[in-house]
């Protein structure tokens, strides 16, 4: 539903997938099924990828 990047400042990709969800469940409260958030490194000068790499960390909520 939303894509987009975000810098991690520390190592808590638990407590960032957490607030991402939670922001797009706020933003999207007309939709009730599940979602998914998928947190990798990403460089700076690299194209974002259509999907998540199979490196992905995937948080459900």
């Amino acid at each position: 539903m939303s894509r987009g990047t975000l810098t991690l400042v520390g190592d808590d990709t638990a407590k960032l997938a957490a607030a991402l969800l939670a922001q797009n469940r706020a933003e999207h409260s007309y939709y009730d099924g599940p979602r998914r958030c998928s947190v990798w490194p990403q460089p700076a000068d690299t194209p974002m990828p259509d999907t998540a790499p199979v490196t992905a960390e995937h948080f459900d909520g």
